[in-house]
């Protein structure tokens, strides 16, 4: 059905018979170490999306403190409603999970400001890196920084939101910051550090006479705890790099931007720091858009638990694996689209939060599986432009 005509969308809505197990549907995120959340629905590459109200039950949302969770009752379920007259709630039921599926997905609010449109797209990653030179990196090379930092997918997911002749490149920029002293004082002058209750695991104990490396004595349980984490201030870092950004790009030998308004030239400015420690963007995100650049921080911290569940277990984040929040914040500043779990209320003409779309090939939020677009950011990025 979907075949019939690119401009139209297809919901179907699945009722099949109750099955013997319990089941529910997830994406394939073998692109990146996020694992997602698997749901009762899908939301395809194409134009079509399907709900299945037999699938589950699952929930799945903020942990301690929120909106927007999911639980069972978030669909209806068919075998809940028996009499005639609850059947005609189903039915006004199902309306209003179709309303909630159009604000979300199918027509979106506009982020910021009117989105223009240009020929040419460049964006431009600055790796701002405190490690030092290695001596020995030309015998045992590793990894190339723009390939951990996942360019090349990101470079494939971005163009697809190409409208006709229009070019989208991604150029990659290194900036050690021990070159640089204006790096370092945009880097400090951010620096915040905050005390708050959170959970916790002590590093596995190193194998002596005492554990002899039992592996029961490394697998301790999250326990709460306080503790004082440093994290960087967005708007500091913004007003830092603002006042110094022709300076940081000729330290970064990045090309002046040539003076025209057919060429979008857009900075993105990566933290990549070689500490064991968590270090995050305004003491939740990896990474944050805004109007004028991108901001992120990378480190070499294990997986951290956040303050979300899935199906009743924590959700884990990988503090050196940023190209999924990556993609997600260059689709928010350049080409205006929300997170997937943010939508306008007409009555309070205010935004409002609803994870139940936030499972899936979607960059936003902590619930997607992998540095993936759905039509339903292609489609809103191309609307943004062309409204």
């Amino acid at each position: 059905d979907f075949h019939k005509s690119e401009l139209s969308y297809t919901i179907y809505i699945l009722n099949p018979t109750s099955a013997s197990h319990r089941y529910l549907y997830s994406y394939d995120s073998s692109t990146s170490s996020s694992k997602g959340c698997a749901g009762p629905l899908w939301v395809a590459a194409d134009e079509y999306i399907w709900i299945d109200l037999t699938a589950g039950p699952t929930e799945y949302g903020p942990h301690s403190n929120g909106q927007g969770g999911i639980l069972n009752e978030s669909l209806p379920r068919v075998d809940k409603y028996t009499s005639t007259q609850q059947k005609r709630g189903l039915v006004a039921d199902l309306v209003s999970v179709l309303y909630s599926a159009c604000r979300h997905l199918l027509a979106p609010p506009l982020a910021h400001r009117a989105v223009k449109f240009h020929k040419s797209i460049a964006i431009r990653v600055i790796r701002i890196s405190d490690a030092l030179p290695d001596p020995y990196s030309q015998r045992n090379p590793g990894p190339k920084p723009s390939d951990e930092l996942g360019l090349s997918k990101l470079q494939g997911e971005l163009s697809k939101l190409q409208i006709g002749p229009q070019s989208v490149t991604v150029t990659y920029h290194d900036l050690p910051m021990w070159e640089s002293n204006l790096a370092s004082a945009v880097y400090y002058r951010a620096l915040r550090s905050h005390t708050s209750n959170v959970m916790w695991r002590p590093p596995a104990p190193e194998k002596n006479a005492t554990n002899n490396g039992d592996p029961s004595s490394a697998k301790r349980p999250y326990t709460l705890h306080a503790r004082t984490h440093e994290y960087l201030d967005s708007d500091e870092m913004m007003a830092g790099i603002e006042d110094m950004s022709h300076l940081l790009m000729s330290a970064a030998k990045v090309p002046p931007a040539p003076n025209t308004v057919d060429e979008l030239h857009f900075p993105v400015y990566i933290f990549d720091l070689q500490t064991q420690d968590l270090v995050l963007m305004d003491r939740h995100h990896q990474v944050v858009a805004k109007e004028s650049a991108v901001v992120g921080v990378r480190t070499r911290a294990g997986e951290s638990l956040r303050d979300f569940t899935c199906d009743n277990k924590m959700v884990l984040m990988q503090p050196h694996d940023i190209t999924r929040p990556l993609l997600g914040a260059l689709l928010e500043s350049i080409w205006g689209i929300p997170p997937t779990h943010v939508a306008a209320s007409e009555a309070t003409q205010m935004a409002f939060i609803d994870h139940l779309w936030s499972v899936g090939p979607t960059p936003f939020g902590p619930f997607g599986s992998g540095p993936l677009t759905s039509f339903s950011q292609r489609d809103a990025g191309m609307r943004n432009v062309v409204m």
